[in-house]
């Protein structure tokens, strides 16, 4: 059996001065449960568009401005299944004219499977998001970490 095309079904519209649309719903779910019969191509370039698709709207409702996110991570055992963590994350706003955000957060986490690690922490968080008030938030928070892949100098989690 000869492997179809995306093309082939002239599921993709192009409307003048818009993103490709999907025209066909139903035969878009049918080539994305059916990727073997459909071909991986299609499979591939069907999650592309529509990542493509669903961010064009969010992109067009936003106002410029540069910002710089930057984070500071401590992680280590206190024994074969104890572990900590602290992190501290900060935030420039404003074209990186204000400094507008912090969160600073600690926890303590039992590793339940040599992959798997469950935390439990305190979070401390300010932000400026106008320029004018500070917001002050304090919470305790849980964290779930699924070490996916963990190779000598890369780990995924």
């Amino acid at each position: 059996m000869e492997t179809a095309r995306l093309d082939d079904f002239d599921l993709v519209k192009q409307r003048p001065g818009a993103w490709p649309c999907v025209d066909d719903p139903a035969l878009l779910a049918q080539i994305l449960m059916s990727p073997r019969q459909y071909g991986s191509i299609a499979f591939v370039s069907t999650l592309a568009m529509l990542t493509l698709v669903a961010a064009v709207p969010a992109a067009a409702q936003t106002d410029e401005d540069a910002q710089l996110w930057t984070a500071v991570t401590v992680t280590g055992k206190l024994s074969d299944t104890l572990v900590y963590s602290a992190d501290g994350q900060f935030r420039l706003l404003d074209g990186l004219s204000r400094y507008g955000h912090t969160v600073l957060r600690g926890s303590i986490g039992v590793k339940v499977r040599p992959d798997l690690t469950v935390s439990l922490g305190y979070a401390h968080s300010t932000a400026n998001r106008t320029g004018k008030v500070w917001v002050s938030e304090e919470r305790v928070f849980e964290q779930f970490t699924w070490k996916i892949i963990a190779r000598p100098g890369f780990n995924l989690t």
